[in-house]
Formats: structure tokens, sequence, C-alpha cells
């Protein structure tokens, strides 16, 4: 590939192109030469990397523990982060990236955690199984499960969907009824085997099934509701991108963020954090 071509890529922001557009490019596909697509595709990358905003890193710091780290959240009653990782991993920190706690859960593929509206639990999302588990931020014991019924996900997602990522407790009710859970998925529509609906899920937790929301966001590996009550936070780590939300899921704000595998994000009274695969956490304050 071109040295320039290469380079328009890689600071483009898929995610904010609209998925109309994304289902017509796929469409095309099956008819046009693929050098002509090829450039359909690079102009639309490249306006859509106009439109992103930079950010700064304010601070950063880089986990001692925790393998594959794939979802932050802030716990506002303890002062302290909670991390999951792909391995089972969960991991408790504060602002400085001292570990206070850990512990594993080696029977889980963790993608996501959040925290109940009192800070006495966490909910980790487990994607091997569809289930969100409650854990005891006392004992750090499994208190309860709730199973995410592959019928519900296949009716937002899709029957390809790509695995569930993303996940926050709704505690202001914003997308639904106050304590209700919101999930995402991983999705990846450039593939040819991945048909799967890029959205967001509301679930309780009771196991009912409450409402699903469209957005263009491609592989969502977060979200995390706004905690002034503004919709909706999320990451692409595909795009790099960082993204805010309506409360009906369009894209009302796009920023650039430092490459790498970007699992997690957790907004505090610092600003937001964001967390990497690698275990790399950084502080950044997006301006809207």
């Amino acid at each position: 590939m071109p040295k320039s071509s290469e380079s328009l890529i890689s600071k483009c922001s898929p995610v904010s192109i609209p998925l109309t557009v994304i289902r017509m490019i796929i469409i095309l596909s099956k008819i046009m030469p693929i050098r002509f697509l090829f450039i359909i595709v690079l102009m639309l990358a490249t306006l859509s990397a106009a439109s992103a905003k930079e950010l700064t890193v304010i601070r950063e710091f880089t986990l001692s523990q925790g393998r594959e780290i794939s979802g932050i959240k802030w716990n506002k009653y303890s002062n302290n982060f909670l991390a999951v990782g792909d391995e089972g991993d969960f991991i408790e920190f504060d602002e400085s990236g001292k570990v206070c706690r850990f512990t594993l859960f080696p029977s889980l593929d963790l993608e996501a955690v959040t925290v109940d509206r009192n800070g006495t639990a966490a909910y980790i999302l487990d994607e091997r199984t569809a289930t969100i588990f409650s854990v005891s931020l006392r004992d750090l014991q499994i208190i309860r499960q709730i199973v995410i019924y592959d019928r519900d996900i296949k009716a937002s997602f899709g029957a390809r969907y790509s695995g569930l990522e993303g996940l926050d407790y709704d505690a202001k009710g914003i997308f639904g009824p106050q304590g209700s859970f919101l999930i995402s998925n991983q999705t990846n529509l450039r593939g040819k085997k991945d048909k799967s609906m890029s959205g967001v899920m509301v679930y309780s937790d009771a196991s009912v099934f409450y409402s699903f929301f469209q957005t263009d966001i491609i592989d969502c590996s977060d979200i995390e509701c706004d905690p002034e009550g503004n919709g909706l936070w999320a990451l692409s780590d595909t795009g790099d991108t960082l993204l805010h939300l309506d409360s009906n899921g369009k894209n009302i704000g796009t920023w650039n963020i430092p490459k790498g595998e970007q699992e997690g994000l957790a907004w505090n009274d610092s600003g937001l954090w964001i967390a990497y695969e690698n275990g790399r956490i950084i502080l950044v304050r997006p301006e809207l």
C-alpha cells in the first residue's frame, strides 16, 4: 500500500461513518472493482478523521497486575477503580495505579465491569456464557448471576453477533428504568461472516429485555453513562476513538485517542480514564 494512503487510513475514525453508508459499501463491494471501492472508503475515512477532535493525555500509569485488561469502572464510594481481564482477573486500584486487591475467577472470560448504585457490589460480564455476575465488594465472592438470554441477544444484535463487550449500570435511568444494564457488542462489519448489528441493549437485573438502540460504532469495546446524565460515552478500539452519544444513540462528538487496544473507560472527578489491554491507563478531559 502506498505510504500516503496508509497515513490517511491510520488517522481515520471509521466509527463516525454512518451505518447506512457502511452497508452501502458492503453492497457496492459485490458489484464494483475493488480499486474504486478503496477510493470511496478512503474519501469517507479522510472526511471522518477531519471531524474528530484531539485529546491531550494528562496523566498515565501502567498496572503492575492484571492480564489483558478488558474493562474498568470507578467506584465513588471506595474512591478506587475496578478492572477485569480476559483471563478472569479482577483488580481494585487507586488513582496512582497502586493495586489494592486482586482475585481471580479462572472459569470466566471477563469483558466488562460496572458498579451498583450503592457501591457495595460489582457486576462483571462473562462473554463465554453471556452472563452478568454480581460480586460482593466486601469479600469478592459471587452473590448471584443474571443470564442474558440468547434470544434477546440475537433479536438485538443479529444471529451472528460478535460477542458482548461493554457494560454499564444505568443508575439514573437515562436509557431505561433506573438500575437497568446497558450492554454493547463488538462488531466488525468488514468481515464476511459477521453480520451483527452495532448497538446497545437495555436489560434488567431480572433478565428482562427492555429495549435496543442502534449505533454507528464498529468494535465497541466499552461504554459508560455520562456522569451528568448527558447520554453515553463509548470506545472504538478499531477506530482509536472516543465517542459521545445522545440518549438516542446518535453520535454527537468524536475524539482521537492514542493508538492501541483500548478496552475500558471510567469517569471520576479527575476526568475520563481509558484502559488499554496491556495495562496502560490514561487520563483525558474531552471538551464538549
